[in-house]
Parts: C-alpha cells; sequence; structure tokens
C-alpha cells in the first residue's frame, strides 16, 4: 500500500478533502467493530511481511512523486 505522501499525490487535493469531510461526518465506530480491528491495527506486519511502498513513481515512498507541473 503507498505511503499517505503517496496517495495524496496519486488522489490529489480535491479528492483527499472530500473523503476528509465524509470520515467527519461519519458516526464513531461502535466497541464491536473496534474489537474486530484491534488485532489488525496493533500487528499490522502480519498482513504481508515485505511489502513495501513503491509509489506511483516507482521509486519508492522516500523519493515521492515531484507534485510541481512540468
Amino acid at each position: 500500500m503507498p505511503c499517505r505522501a503517496c496517495r495524496h499525490a496519486i488522489l490529489g487535493d480535491e479528492v483527499v478533502a472530500h473523503i476528509r469531510k465524509l470520515v467527519d461526518a461519519a458516526p464513531p465506530p461502535d466497541q464491536e467493530l473496534i474489537a474486530a480491528l484491534r488485532p489488525i491495527l496493533t500487528n499490522p506486519a502480519q498482513r504481508g511481511k515485505g511489502a513495501t511502498c513503491t509509489g506511483p513513481n516507482g521509486r519508492g515512498c522516500l523519493n515521492p512523486p515531484s507534485t510541481d507541473a512540468p
């Protein structure tokens, strides 16, 4: 999965702002959902060992794409 900066570069400012607006309007999660997500969020390394972000330009997250227009 791409890192936050890479996802932002891929999606663009308008889409990210729209997603944040939807998240802010959503109700808080119930305790059942929190309990179901807790193992995933507390031990994410079990999802896929060795997975790294290659970024939209294939150079990895340490070298995110430039947001400057060519």
